[in-house]
């Protein structure tokens, strides 16, 4: 064989051989590249469904939390419900009670009405004799046909229809005592007057005529 053949020939092999080696060089840092991006994928894939898993169970615990929060808020609006209802049942009961108390307060005020303007009064007491010139033509009989006594006074006919106080009842007059109605006062006395009656003139004229004299009636209407 010829030398300058097998010179050319090898030389041709080397250089095959050291494209072989450059092309298997540089398939293997592509490989290596290859790998270490995967790597850097799987990791980062990882750490993303990591993160993923994380957020899944904090989106867990938050949902919890709001069902808790809702379970709550749903028995709060229960409780207010009942509390409402209740605060109108309240309510209606304070209603009916204010009806109740203004009815009482309209019965008290009628008899208020009738105890203190019917069963106290200030009057004009005066004092008489049993004598003609302060008496009609019997002067020793009331009225009502009884005979006069100090325990029998005289009412003013105002006293009998405004107030409706009538003979036989017992009076208190403020600074005389109690005494019973057994007399009228003539007709031509107006407003609440009683004459009270005396044996002796001087003792009527010693009394004289007493203004604003607190009357009560003691009897029952």
């Amino acid at each position: 064989m010829n030398k300058k053949l097998v010179t050319v020939w090898i030389s041709s092999l080397t250089v095959i051989v050291m494209m072989l080696l450059t092309y298997t060089l540089h398939l293997r840092n592509q490989i290596q590249e290859i790998s270490v991006t995967q790597d850097s994928v799987l990791t980062i894939i990882s750490k993303q469904i990591s993160c993923a898993i994380k957020q899944s169970d904090y989106i867990n615990r938050l949902v919890d939390v709001l069902n808790l929060q809702q379970n709550e808020i749903n028995k709060l609006k229960k409780e207010l419900s009942k509390q409402i209802s209740c605060a109108i049942e309240q309510s209606n009961c304070i209603n009916k009670l204010v009806d109740v108390i203004e009815s009482q307060q309209t019965e008290l005020d009628k008899l208020k009405e009738k105890v203190v303007n019917k069963r106290l009064v200030y009057a004009t007491v005066t004092a008489y004799s049993p004598r003609l010139k302060e008496c009609d033509d019997t002067p020793y009989t009331t009225a009502f046909m009884k005979k006069v006594h100090p325990k029998y006074v005289a009412v003013s006919r105002d006293i009998v229809e405004k107030l409706q106080w009538t003979p036989g009842q017992k009076i208190y007059i403020e600074g005389v005592g109690v005494r019973v109605i057994g007399d009228f006062m003539s007709p031509k006395i107006k407003g609440y007057h009683i004459d009270l009656f005396m044996w002796k003139t001087k003792d009527a004229k010693k009394f004289g005529k007493r203004d604003n004299v607190l009357v009560i009636l003691l009897d029952d209407f």
